[in-house]
C-alpha cells in the first residue's frame, strides 16, 4: 500500500500530539518495508519554522520568568521551595524545547530513509498555482502540498492497480468535495486522521496474501 503523508504527520510526531503513536505506527511499518511512504519535500520546511518559532516564543517567556523570579526573590515572603519551584519551570520549558529539537532532527532523518520523498518541480509549482483555475481553494503552501502528491499520482500509467491513502488532518482545507474527487480520480483516498489511516493500513496487509 503506498501512504502519503504531509505536514501535520511530522508536527504530531515532534511536538508529541494526540495521534503521534498512530504516525510512529506508520513509519515503523515504513521502515520494515510493508508500506510505501511518500512525502512532499516542501513537508519538512514548515515543521523546521515551527521549531524556530517555537524556539523563540520559549525563550522570550524564560527570559520573563527569570525575570519574574529575580524579582521575586527580593520579597521576605519568597521561600526557597518556591525558588526550587520556579527552577524546575524554567528547566521544564527548556527541556521541552531541546526534545521537540531532537525529535524534528530524528523525524527528518528517519523519513529520508523510510520514505519517497516528492521534489518541489517546477511543474509542482505550476500545477499548485492551476488549482484556483480547478474550484480548488487553498493557500499556496497547502496547494504545493497537493500539486506535489498529485504530480507522484499522475506518474502511474495504471492507478487501479496500486490504490494509494493520503493522510491528512488540515480537514479545514482538504476535506472538499473538489479535493476528494481530483484525488478519487486517482485512485487515492483521503483520511483526515493519522489513527484511522493506521487502521486502514492494518487492514490492508491483513488482507494482503502472504
Amino acid at each position: 500500500m503506498r501512504v502519503f503523508v504531509e505536514t501535520n504527520f511530522v508536527l504530531e510526531m515532534a511536538f508529541e500530539h494526540a495521534q503521534s503513536q498512530a504516525c510512529e505506527g506508520l513509519v515503523r511499518h515504513a521502515e520494515a518495508g510493508d508500506i510505501q511512504l511518500v512525502i512532499p519535500a516542501f513537508c519538512f520546511i514548515e515543521p523546521a519554522d515551527t521549531l524556530r518559532r517555537r524556539i523563540h516564543a520559549h525563550k522570550e517567556l524564560q527570559g520573563r520568568l527569570e525575570e519574574e523570579q529575580r524579582s521575586r526573590r527580593d520579597t521576605a515572603s519568597f521561600t526557597e521551595a518556591q525558588d526550587l519551584a520556579w527552577n524546575v519551570v524554567i528547566g521544564s520549558l527548556v527541556k521541552s524545547t531541546q526534545d521537540a529539537r531532537s525529535r524534528v532532527r530524528s523525524i527528518r532523518a528517519r523519513l529520508l530513509k523510510c520514505a519517497e520523498v516528492v521534489p518541489v518541480s517546477g511543474d509542482v509549482i505550476t500545477r499548485a498555482a492551476s488549482f484556483q483555475q480547478e474550484n480548488i481553494d487553498l493557500h499556496f503552501p497547502d496547494a504545493v502540498v497537493l500539486a506535489s502528491v498529485m504530480a507522484r499520482l499522475t506518474e502511474d500509467a495504471d492507478p487501479a492497480r496500486r490504490p494509494s491513502v493520503f493522510l491528512n488532518r488540515n480537514t479545514t482545507d482538504f476535506s472538499t468535495g473538489a479535493i476528494k474527487r481530483v484525488l478519487k480520480e486517482r485512485y487515492c483516498k483521503l483520511i483526515t486522521r493519522f489513527d484511522d489511516g493506521l487502521g486502514a493500513v492494518r487492514a490492508g496487509l491483513r488482507a494482503t496474501p502472504s
